[in-house]
Formats: C-alpha cells, structure tokens, sequence
C-alpha cells in the first residue's frame, strides 16, 4: 500500500517555520510575555525568554509547577492594587495596563509596565491571562530626576524673586 503524504509534509514544514518566527519574535521582545492562570500569586503557564534579564529567573523557574510563582516577586506594596487592576478588568471583560514594581532574583526593585487581557474558552469561562511585560525602571530614575531639578528650579526662582523684592526694598 502506498500513499502520499507529500500534503502532511508541507503543513509540518510549515507549522515547524511558523513556531520557529514566533520563538524569534518571542526571544527578541524587551520584555516577557507570558500566559498564566488568573489565581492568587499567577501561577504562569508559559513565559518567554526574556523572563531572565526582567526577572533574574530561568523561564523554567516561573512555569515549573512547584516553582515560583509571579505574584511572589511582586512588590508586596503593589500587589493588592495589581490584583484589584486585574481582576477589574476580567470582570468587564477588558484589556489591562499599569506600572508596579518587582523584586529580582539579585533583591533590585524594578518598576515594569504590564499589559494584559483576559483569555476565554467558547463556554464564556476565563481560562487564562495573557499579556507582556517590560522593564520601566530607567524611565522611573529619569522622571524622578526631573521632578527633583524643577523643585529645584522653582526653589531657587523663589529665591531670586525674593533677592529681587529685597533689593528694590532697599
């Protein structure tokens, strides 16, 4: 018996070229995008390679199932307002966004941006978040410098306007 399965061969060759663009794409992001379970602590389901240089985490470490999970390198300070954002936005069914911090493998704060959405089944049941993730820290040090130079500015504008109506007193 012969048959010809030249046809299957073309659709593995091309889901094979498929999963290696999106690996690409994946590994080269500047951040990590990821698919977890919407549950305390977000057990992640899959994370991208950039899960090291954000995290100080092998990939593995976040998905392996007595790994670690995502929620416990959340600031404590910020992980009830994450929560909150998140739920909220399953609940209306929307996309979410917002900035908190996360402690490294190394003990470094970062600052990160998220940007997630909730994944349904054809039931209408959440099965899962998924969004990406990227580093915000330098861009947090640059508007605090910032805010300190116009204090700054402003401080010494007091003081010349001071100096100013001082001398015309005089």
């Amino acid at each position: 018996i012969v048959q010809d399965i030249s046809r299957q061969k073309r659709f593995e060759l091309a889901l094979r070229e498929s999963e290696r663009r999106l690996s690409t794409l994946m590994d080269n992001l500047p951040g990590m995008a990821y698919r977890c379970l919407h549950q305390s602590k977000w057990p992640m389901e899959f994370v991208s390679e950039g899960c090291f240089s954000l995290t100080g985490h092998q990939p593995s470490d976040l998905t392996a199932s007595d790994g670690i999970a995502y929620g416990n390198l959340i600031h404590p300070a910020d992980i009830q307002r994450v929560w909150e954002i998140v739920d909220g936005s399953v609940q209306k069914r929307q996309p979410f966004t917002m900035e908190y911090r996360i402690r490294t493998e190394g003990g470094q704060e970062k600052w990160v941006w998220e940007q997630g959405w909730g994944i349904w089944n054809c039931q209408g049941e959440l099965v899962a978040l998924e969004g990406f993730i990227t580093d915000i820290t330098a861009r947090k040090q640059a508007e605090s410098e910032r805010l300190l130079l116009e204090k700054r500015m402003l401080q010494s504008q007091k003081l010349e306007s001071l100096c100013t109506l001082a001398g015309g007193i005089a």
